[in-house]
């Protein structure tokens, strides 16, 4: 193969690395038939998310463009690509779950009201789906590097559905309590999640129960099977 092909497969294994980089949790709308406050503030919230979104895709587009400057000037050393290449490979890894990881991080225990109101709406004080993932949309934005649900970890295409009482978080389902773990800066995470505007304060104002730990090194273990892809490939050469 020549190097104009080698040059060409470099640049599609960096765009798909930085394509997969930018993709974030995303949630349905659920179709509800009441207006609570709490659908009011996750409807806020799911805009604040896809601003961000936009944000880090941009950031995306502009690390491609660099790698691109770089392996278009002809002095391009070798073996600098292959090193590169790896680095990327292990970032690869990382995103889809293959790797074991630790760190310093929060732990977040929540667990579903015991103080419920009469005349209010019984779905304010119980854990949803929803809030799970909002919870892990402030992580992310707040500098998560990985997350964990009751151990199980959180990787790109990773789903978080409703499941009657319980949640299911890919092919696993979940009873309350739930207990999320974050790698990053402890300091940071806990902020996000204590902020005004915070899902977790929201929470808290319908008495469900949110506990929050900082940790010293939290050990969270790769996945125990890689996605699976079933019409997805790589195009040959050539196709259009």
């Amino acid at each position: 193969m020549d190097n104009k092909k080698n040059f060409f497969i470099i640049i599609i294994i960096f765009f798909i690395t930085g394509l997969i980089t930018g993709i974030q949790f995303k949630q349905q709308p659920s179709k509800t038939d009441i207006i609570t406050m709490k659908n009011i503030y996750e409807r806020k919230q799911a805009i604040e998310n896809e601003k961000l979104e936009i944000e880090k895709l941009r950031s995306t587009i502009e690390h491609l463009d660099e790698k691109l400057e770089k392996y278009n000037a002809s002095d391009y050393n070798v073996d600098e690509v292959i090193i590169s290449l790896q680095s990327e490979l292990e970032k690869i890894k990382i995103l889809i779950g293959e790797k074991d990881l630790e760190g310093p991080g929060i732990r977040i225990y929540m667990k579903d009201s015991d103080k419920y109101v009469q005349g209010q709406n019984i779905n304010n004080f119980i854990i949803h789906n929803s809030d799970v993932l909002e919870v892990i949309n402030d992580l992310k934005a707040a500098g998560a590097e990985s997350i964990a649900i009751n151990g199980s970890q959180i990787v790109w295409n990773s789903q978080i559905d409703c499941n009657g009482a319980t949640i299911k978080v890919d092919d696993k389902i979940y009873a309350p309590p739930f207990i999320i773990e974050a790698i990053g800066d402890p300091d940071q995470l806990e902020a996000a999640l204590n902020s005004p505007n915070s899902i977790v304060q929201l929470m808290k104002i319908w008495n469900i129960q949110v506990h929050i730990t900082k940790v010293d090194n939290i050990k969270i273990k790769k996945r125990e099977s890689a996605p699976q892809y079933k019409f997805l490939k790589i195009a040959e050469e050539g196709e259009s």
